[in-house]
C-alpha cells in the first residue's frame, strides 16, 4: 500500500465515523404508537359569544378555561362578550349571570 492509498483510506474511515443516520421524526415515531401530541397554546377559532354580567364592583381579570382569553370586568364595565365555550364556567360562579 503506498502513501496515497493510506491517505484516502484514512479520509474514508473518518467520514464514516462522523456521518450518522438522520434521526427519525418524533411525531412520526410517536404517531405509530398511537401517541397524540398535546396542544400547549390555546387555539383561536371563531366561535359564538355570550354577554355576561359581572355582579360585583371591584375590578377583576379572569381567564377563560377553554379559550385561554382574558376578560376584564369591573363595576363600570360589568357586561362583557365572552366566548361561549368559557361562559358556562363563569356562569357557574356567584359572580356572573347572563346579560
Amino acid at each position: 500500500m503506498c502513501c496515497g492509498q493510506k491517505r484516502s483510506g484514512l479520509g474514508n474511515s473518518q467520514m464514516q465515523r462522523t456521518m450518522r443516520p438522520a434521526p427519525q421524526s418524533i411525531s412520526s415515531n410517536n404517531h405509530a404508537r398511537g401517541f397524540q401530541p398535546q396542544i400547549t397554546a390555546p387555539v383561536s377559532m371563531p366561535s359564538a359569544s355570550v354577554s355576561i354580567t359581572y355582579q360585583e364592583s371591584s375590578p377583576i381579570r379572569v381567564r377563560g378555561p377553554v379559550s385561554g382569553r382574558f376578560y376584564e370586568f369591573s363595576g363600570s364595565r360589568p357586561v362583557q362578550q365572552v366566548d361561549a365555550r368559557d361562559a358556562s364556567s363563569l356562569l357557574n360562579t356567584r359572580f356572573f349571570r347572563r346579560a
